[in-house]
């Protein structure tokens, strides 16, 4: 009888629970593995944060080992990755609209380079209003807010991959 109970759990139970899970992951993972492509940094982010928040959700749930430290780390590394991952609107934007106050919303507009009859400049209608030196001041201002965004991202991005390293081996039980 106990060889019968070994062989129903070996061979039927386990490969069919194995079966379920395995489809599960299939239709969860579906929409992300659908959306992927290899060419960019936007793809590796999504896969890196629906994978934490799917164990983050496992540990609460079924976790043997978890405690509210490493739910709170789980959480807010997701939350700095997810921060990173919306770039635009996270640090972009912010400086983008402080610039703006300043100088005035751009009124962009091509016109072909003097040089190559295939190759547009673009350029601003404000421009026209400023001076040479105020629209080098403009142009300078705004190459300085993009690093200083760029920089705030970099280190949040350098806050969340320490977190990871530092609890990557207590998160999973």
């Amino acid at each position: 009888m106990e060889s019968l109970k070994y062989y129903y759990q070996e061979w039927i139970r386990i490969p069919i629970r194995n079966f379920r899970v395995g489809m599960l992951n299939l239709f969860r993972w579906l929409p992300i593995v659908w959306r992927d492509r290899d060419w960019d940094k936007h793809y590796i982010m999504e896969v890196l944060i629906f994978k934490l928040k799917k164990n983050r959700q496992y540990s609460i749930d079924h976790g043997h080992v978890v405690n509210d430290e490493q739910i709170r780390t789980m959480t807010e590394c997701i939350d700095l990755l997810e921060k990173i991952h919306n770039e635009f609107d996270n640090y972009e934007e912010p400086a983008y609209l402080k610039h703006q106050e300043k100088w005035g919303k751009p009124e962009h507009y091509f016109v072909p380079c003097e040089d190559r009859s295939d190759m547009y400049e673009m350029k601003d209608r404000n421009d026209e209003r400023y001076t040479e030196e105020e629209v080098k001041q403009k142009n300078h201002e705004f190459i300085i807010s993009s690093r200083i965004a760029h920089s705030k991202r970099q280190r949040d991005f350098e806050v969340a991959m320490e977190i990871f390293v530092q609890n990557y081996d207590s998160w999973w039980d």
